[in-house]
């Protein structure tokens, strides 16, 4: 693309809860009585998918941004 960055300049931040009948590892058990996954993506302002990791329904959006964002 002429005039336009090979890298994305901005990305966006997501989650997404889905509710399983499955229980989750034996640590999620303890800590929470929640029964799912959750999954959080980063997209770029075009909407594809830079990266995406998925874990317990347990883990809160701020502790699952803070994987793609360390300080």
């Amino acid at each position: 693309m002429i005039g336009k960055n090979k890298t994305p300049s901005v990305g966006i931040i997501d989650s997404q809860s889905v509710k399983t009948t499955q229980k989750g590892d034996p640590e999620d058990m303890m800590l929470a009585k929640i029964k799912g996954r959750k999954r959080h993506i980063i997209v770029d302002t075009v909407g594809l998918v830079i990266a995406a990791e998925v874990h317990s329904a347990s883990i809160q959006d701020r502790d699952g941004a803070q994987i793609f964002c360390p300080s």
